[in-house]
C-alpha cells in the first residue's frame, strides 16, 4: 500500500494537498540530501557560466566615459544600450534548466535536509510572529487559515506576506527565495544576462551558506520512520515567498 503522509494543519485547511501531489518519500539518509544539494550547486554554477557567456560580448564592450554633467551619468549600466536583452529562446532554455534536475527538486531535497536541522531557522527570520497583528482571534479558524504553509513553496499567501522572514520559516527558504528571484528575472521583459548574473550569484551564495549549515549542524543520526516528504512533486514555481 502507498505510504500516506502525516496530516498537518495546512492540509486540514486545504492550502496544499499532501497526497498524490506530494513527493511522499520517506526520510532519506542525510548524505543523500547533501549530495543532491551539491549537484544543485553544480547546476547553478553551469547557469552562471552560461549567463557569463551570453553577457560576454556586452561585458567586454568599452563603455564611453561620462561626466556628472552628462544626463546618462546616473543611469544603471544594466539598462543602457550597451547591454542587449536576452532572447526569448535563451530565457526559455535557462528557465528549463532552473526547473529541472536537482534545482527543480530543490524544495523536496531541502525539506528532507531541513528535517535533520531541528530548531534551525532562516537567517532573515524575525524574532517573533507579526502576521495579522490586528486579527482579533489568532487561534481561531481565520487565524489558522492565514498561516503560511512552508511545505508548499508556492503558497499564495506568501504573495501578500513575506514568508522568507517568518520566524517559523526553515533555513532553506532563503535559497528558495533567491531561486525564485532568478526565475522572476528570466520572466522579465528586457532583462539582460549581465543583470541576471547578480541574481545567480546571490542564489549560489545562499545555497553555499545552506550547505555549510547542513554540514555543520544537521544531526545525521536522526531517525523518523513516519516522516514523508510533503513538498509538491511538481517542484517550485514563481508564486509567493
Amino acid at each position: 500500500a502507498a505510504l500516506a503522509p502525516r496530516a498537518s494543519p495546512a492540509a486540514d485547511i486545504g492550502s496544499v494537498a499532501l497526497s498524490s501531489a506530494a513527493v511522499n518519500e520517506p526520510l532519506k539518509p542525510l548524505a543523500e540530501y547533501s549530495a543532491e544539494l551539491e549537484r544543485a550547486a553544480s547546476e547553478l554554477a553551469e547557469i552562471a557560466t552560461t549567463l557569463a557567456d551570453l553577457a560576454g560580448a556586452d561585458a567586454t564592450r568599452v563603455v564611453p566615459e561620462t561626466s556628472p554633467d552628462d544626463p546618462t551619468y546616473f543611469e544603471d549600466p544594466e539598462l543602457s544600450e550597451f547591454y542587449a536583452p536576452l532572447s526569448a529562446k535563451s530565457k526559455d532554455a535557462l528557465k528549463a534548466r532552473l526547473h529541472s534536475g536537482e534545482l527543480g527538486r530543490f524544495w523536496a531535497t531541502s525539506r528532507g535536509a531541513d528535517r535533520y536541522l531541528a530548531g534551525a531557522r532562516s537567517s532573515f527570520a524575525r524574532d517573533r510572529e507579526d502576521l495579522w497583528k490586528l486579527l482579533p482571534e489568532k487561534s481561531g479558524p481565520l487565524g489558522r487559515l492565514l498561516r503560511p504553509d512552508f511545505d508548499n513553496p508556492d503558497d499564495p499567501l506568501c504573495l501578500i506576506y513575506s514568508c522568507v522572514n517568518d520566524p517559523r520559516a526553515p533555513p532553506s527558504i532563503d535559497v528558495l527565495y533567491a531561486l525564485k528571484l532568478l526565475d522572476e528575472g528570466l520572466a522579465t521583459d528586457g532583462v539582460t544576462a549581465f543583470g541576471l548574473m547578480g541574481n545567480c550569484q546571490d542564489a549560489a551564495d545562499k545555497l553555499f551558506a545552506y550547505q555549510t549549515l547542513v554540514a555543520a549542524e544537521a544531526d545525521a543520526s536522526l531517525e523518523d520512520l513516519e516522516w514523508r516528504n510533503p513538498a509538491p512533486a511538481k517542484g517550485w514555481g514563481r508564486v509567493g515567498i
